[in-house]
């Protein structure tokens, strides 16, 4: 979603600095492709949160993947490391 919002931005841009109507009209596609997809991540959230499980996949890769389906060990095993967590006196 970030690179295609990134892109919607780029196409602004390029209608702001140009004039040019096909700048806009390209920003408006990217922007309605970006509202679809952020509507699809609404979406699969809520409905992984209210099933418990996923359901749609979003995507998730390192930590968030760890974070929704592994262990608890493995969710806290670099809690130790993280700023503010001082250790046992």
């Amino acid at each position: 979603m970030f690179l295609v919002a990134a892109l919607r931005f780029f196409a602004t841009a390029g209608h702001h600095l140009s004039g040019a109507v096909g700048w806009q009209r390209t920003a408006g596609v990217i922007g309605l492709i970006l509202f679809a997809l952020a509507m699809y991540a609404a979406w699969a959230a809520s409905l992984e949160d209210a099933i418990g499980r996923t359901v749609l996949p979003l995507g998730r890769r390192g930590k968030g993947k760890v974070a929704v389906t592994g262990s608890l060990l493995e969710q806290t095993k670099e809690v130790v490391t993280e700023p503010g967590v001082r250790e046992q006196l």
